[in-house]
């Protein structure tokens, strides 16, 4: 289908426009200083090795520290961040 590249296009906008809206189930962010984060649990991240959040931690995190709370479920294979995660 010829116009399947603008279709998918679109797509890309339309999530795109979810990932960076933090009332969007969709929110998510590319780096730890986009979460707002006292600075010392900042630095923190950073002394432990971290320099920029997985793609669990990507969606996760956001989910995690909106306020009110937000229910989630989250599955990421084994070595992802789930449990560094919980840690912040």
């Amino acid at each position: 289908n010829k116009h399947q590249h603008l279709r998918d296009l679109n797509y890309s906008l339309i999530l795109e426009d979810d990932r960076i809206d933090p009332q969007s189930p969709l929110h998510s962010v590319k780096t730890f200083e986009e979460l707002k984060l006292e600075k010392q649990l900042l630095n923190g991240i950073y002394q432990m090795g971290f320099r920029r959040p997985s793609k669990i931690q990507e969606r996760a995190l956001p989910q995690l520290l909106a306020y009110p709370p937000r229910n989630m479920i989250a599955q990421s294979q084994n070595g992802t961040g789930k449990t560094v995660r919980h840690c912040c």
